[in-house]
């Protein structure tokens, strides 16, 4: 049977998960002109709920309370953020934030924010260029550190490492033994800050090198089709024999994409019927043609949705099969 290529989705036009939920900041040189660009230059204040809230409940105005909380509202609009104990200490952006002024000074730049749901979350990307690797000489990944805080009650400000295969907009997460995720307590001191944005730019230095050493290995382990339909069907199984008509065509059709992007793709000719090659396949299906129901809902999984799990899962599952 001939192995039909699927239909391209030309990387030149694929826009990056952090632009479209976001600001693209590349230009700024500083938090407060990040925050500005992106809107995100508002703070919080308090409100407590045991002397009393105002509501209208049926077209009139009835005063409730709550006892032993109090409401996290954005100052620029009153948009309530979240409930939450009386001893909760709201931490605006420009604090929660912070220590992205300890990175740049540490060579990382920034290169995008934004929030979501009316400014409940938000978030900052930076890149750190010295991280850039390329495996098999050719394929570009380069890496970013991801900032995010949560205004609903949430607590800490929290954040991960980023990689992204540079052509065609893959991301390239996967668990290794280097930390890949940090949280900071915004009771945190100053030092303790410090501490830990020096600990996790460096990390994420050590991180770019393990990456690589592991593409390399991925790259020179041999993956027949065999063994990719092998791999495929364990990542997507195919459906219970009872399953209705449906579910089948979609199998066929997702499994003839796949075998297509293993096969034909021009992401595969720097290192054909390779395991990094079925890696990239599965990841180009899962972000790039697996349905979404708009741009938004796409960026969405690819940042913070199920995306980099399934890209971690991929991963795993590879390193096993060829034994790296």
């Amino acid at each position: 049977m001939n192995v039909l290529a699927p239909t391209r989705i030309d990387p030149d036009t694929r826009r990056r998960p952090e632009f479209i939920l976001g600001t693209d900041t590349r230009g700024q040189t500083d938090l407060d002109g990040v925050l500005a660009a992106a809107g995100l230059n508002w703070g919080l204040r308090t409100v407590s709920g045991s002397d009393g809230l105002s509501v209208i409940v049926d077209d009139r105005e009835i005063s409730t309370f709550a006892p032993e909380r109090q409401l996290v509202l954005r100052d620029d609009n009153n948009v309530v953020l979240g409930m939450v104990g009386d001893g909760y200490q709201a931490v605006p952006n420009d604090e929660a934030f912070a220590s992205t002024a300890i990175a740049a000074k540490m060579g990382a730049q920034y290169q995008s924010a934004g929030s979501s749901d009316y400014g409940r979350k938000a978030f900052v990307t930076m890149t750190l260029p010295e991280a850039e690797v390329r495996v098999g000489g050719k394929d570009v990944v380069s890496f970013s550190l991801l900032f995010s805080t949560d205004h609903s009650g949430g607590g800490a400000v929290a954040g991960r490492i980023q990689g992204v295969r540079q052509w065609c907009t893959n991301g390239a997460t996967v668990p290794l033994r280097e930390q890949m995720s940090w949280s900071v307590r915004h009771t945190a001191t100053a030092s303790e800050r410090l501490a830990m944005v020096e600990d996790t730019v460096r990390g994420c230095l050590r991180y770019a090198k393990e990456f690589a050493a592991l593409g390399e290995q991925l790259i020179c382990a041999p993956m027949s089709k065999s063994d990719y339909e092998t791999y495929i069907n364990a990542l997507f199984p195919r459906p219970d024999a009872n399953a209705a008509p449906a579910a089948h065509t979609r199998y066929e059709r997702r499994h003839a994409d796949l075998m297509g992007l293993f096969h034909t793709a021009a992401i595969q000719q720097d290192s054909p019927e390779s395991a990094w090659s079925a890696v990239a396949a599965v990841t180009e299906y899962e972000q790039w043609f697996r349905p979404a129901r708009s741009e938004l809902s796409r960026a969405r999984r690819q940042l913070d949705g199920d995306s980099p799990r399934f890209t971690a899962r991929a991963v795993t599952l590879a390193r096993e099969m060829v034994g790296v």
